[in-house]
C-alpha cells in the first residue's frame, strides 16, 4: 500500500486544491484529520487536537509565570484582525519564551491557512474557558451588551 492508496485522491485534485502545499503535507493533514478530502478544515479533528494542545499550553503558561490573560488577549486581537500569520508567529514567540518549540502538529497546521484559522478559533475558545474557570477573566454576560 502506498500513500496514494491510503487516501485515494487523484493527483489532479491535489494539484488543483493544494498548489501551494506539497503532496506530503496534504496527506499528513488528512491523516491528522485536520482537513477533509476536499481540502476544507475538519472542525471535529481540529477540536480533538485542540483539547490536548490548549490544556498543555495553558498549564505551561501558568507554570512559566507567563501572563495567560495577556497571551489570550493578544491572540484574540490578531485573530479578530484575521492576521493569522501574525497569530501563529506570536504563538511561536510565546512557546519560545517558555523555552519550548511550538508542537509539530501545529507547525503542520500552519501550512493550511483555513485550518490554522479554525485551529486558532477553537484554541481561543478553550483558553477562554480555562481563564474563566480559574477566575482570571469574567464570563461575559450577553444581557449586558
Amino acid at each position: 500500500m502506498t500513500r496514494n492508496d491510503f487516501v485515494a485522491i487523484p493527483e489532479t485534485a491535489i494539484q488543483h486544491l493544494f498548489s501551494h502545499m506539497s503532496h506530503e503535507t496534504m496527506i499528513r493533514l488528512l491523516r491528522m484529520y485536520v482537513i477533509d478530502v476536499d481540502g476544507n478544515p475538519n472542525p471535529d479533528g481540529i477540536r480533538a487536537m485542540c483539547v490536548a494542545h490548549s490544556a498543555n499550553l495553558y498549564d505551561n503558561l501558568c507554570e512559566a509565570g507567563e501572563d495567560a490573560v495577556d497571551v489570550f488577549v493578544n491572540l484574540v486581537d490578531l485573530y479578530c484582525y484575521e492576521d493569522i500569520a501574525g497569530a501563529y508567529l506570536y504563538l511561536c514567540t510565546v512557546y519560545a519564551r517558555m523555552g519550548e518549540t511550538i508542537p509539530e502538529p501545529i507547525q503542520w497546521i500552519a501550512a493550511h491557512r483555513p485550518a490554522l484559522f479554525a485551529f486558532l478559533e477553537i484554541l481561543l475558545d478553550f483558553l477562554h474557558g480555562y481563564l474563566v474557570e480559574d477566575g482570571l477573566i469574567k464570563e461575559e454576560d450577553e444581557d449586558d451588551e
